[in-house]
């Protein structure tokens, strides 16, 4: 199968790389496929904020994370943002385009 196009988050992540390095289809960044933004606990080690409200439900029901809690994003904006980036994708595409898109964490989780 021909891969004609690859769109993945900006997160530097191995899948990517790999993926840029072993496909010669164009590669998009697409900002909106970013992981959820956790506002306060965004780049700090994730386990030091355990017992804070909101963590178990980040990692276990996202969609009862309450992001007011730490200032980040709540789970219905993550996923309406996720949509609208597959949606534009796809509208600029083929129908029969063979295009890989790659995200992280609780983007893919429902």
């Amino acid at each position: 199968m021909l891969l004609l196009s690859l769109a993945k988050s900006p997160a530097n992540r191995r899948t990517g790389a790999c993926l840029e390095y072993r496909s010669n289809a164009p590669i998009q960044q697409c900002e909106s496929l970013r992981e959820i933004d956790l506002g306060d606990w965004d780049g700090t080690v994730i386990e030091t904020h355990r017992g804070a409200a909101g963590f178990d439900d980040y990692f276990a029901r996202p969609d009862r994370f309450n992001a007011a809690s730490n200032h980040g994003e709540d789970f219905p904006h993550l996923i309406s943002r996720g949509k609208a980036a597959i949606l534009s994708i796809s509208q600029r595409s083929e129908a029969d385009d063979r295009i890989l898109v790659v995200s992280h964490g609780v983007l893919l989780t429902r």
